[in-house]
């Protein structure tokens, strides 16, 4: 069966990307919904929760 591993830059790791295991910076698709969950955490600690809001010096969020 085919996997799917990254390999996070030390920038990244530095940062704090969330590594699952201790002593590895090697992730694979089962640890995606815990990086998922990480990512959002982040994100609602900088934007606030749920569907972030433009900042003031923003006519909008969405960047499509």
């Amino acid at each position: 069966m085919p996997t799917f591993e990254i390999q996070p830059e030390a920038l990244l790791i530095k940062i704090g990307f969330p590594i699952p295991r201790p002593g590895s910076n090697l992730v694979t698709q089962d640890d995606f919904p815990g990086v998922i969950a990480a990512i959002e955490r982040a994100a609602d600690a900088e934007l606030g929760a749920g569907l972030p809001a433009a900042r003031p010096s923003e006519r909008s969020r969405y960047r499509g």
